[in-house]
């Protein structure tokens, strides 16, 4: 189907441009490499600023909570196609800025070239760039295996950091405080036992 022609031309990512994830919650999954997407767009289309180009609408940061900062960025993708050029393929992506670690806050100073190419990813995808990866027929960090109670190696490894005492306490503390929820803090920390009672007892203390 003429249609799908410039889909089905980008739907597959080649193995080797694949990356293996090797830390965190998607640890052993596959990204893709940013470069092959711009590769394949100039394949397609011709190069950046001729066949294809992109134009940065808008970046900005936000709070998140226990003080870290995300950073995102507004894109609109341009595709010529036949002579004549496609309208704006408007989408965001996201970063951040500054995340916590086990070291303390780090801040990125790349947090918008990040973003800016994870919006380019999010339009591209529109065009069929990936489509398998996205779909699901190809595993990725977007694709999770299925798990079973008798397989214990599928099952995802934990890898969300303790919430110690000290400074990251305080700042749970705080954000609590502020009207913050408690499951939220849960899906980015552990906890153990002693530091949820004291969590409990400020979320009892500030209920109405």
């Amino acid at each position: 189907m003429e249609n799908m022609k410039q889909w089905d031309q980008m739907r597959t990512v080649p193995k080797e441009r694949l990356k293996v994830i090797q830390a965190g919650r998607m640890k052993g999954k596959s990204d893709i490499n940013p470069q092959w997407r711009y590769e394949i767009l100039t394949r397609i289309y011709g190069p950046c600023g001729f066949g294809w180009k992109f134009t940065i609408e808008k970046t900005w940061v936000t709070p998140e909570y226990l003080g870290e900062i995300a950073a995102f960025a507004q894109i609109n993708l341009y595709v010529k196609l036949d002579g004549e050029w496609s309208e704006a393929i408007p989408a965001n992506g996201g970063s951040m800025f500054v995340a916590n670690e086990s070291k303390g806050p780090h801040l990125s100073d790349e947090c918008f070239k990040m973003a800016i190419t994870d919006a380019l990813g999010n339009a591209a995808k529109m065009l069929g760039v990936a489509a398998d990866v996205y779909g699901g027929i190809s595993e990725s960090k977007y694709e999770s295996k299925p798990n079973t109670d008798n397989n214990t190696e599928n099952k995802p490894e934990d890898t969300r950091e303790w919430l110690n005492k000290g400074e990251m306490l305080n700042q749970a503390i705080d954000y609590l405080k502020g009207g913050g929820s408690l499951a939220t803090i849960e899906k980015k920390y552990r906890i153990n036992k002693e530091i949820k009672a004291n969590l409990l007892t400020v979320v009892n203390t500030i209920k109405p």
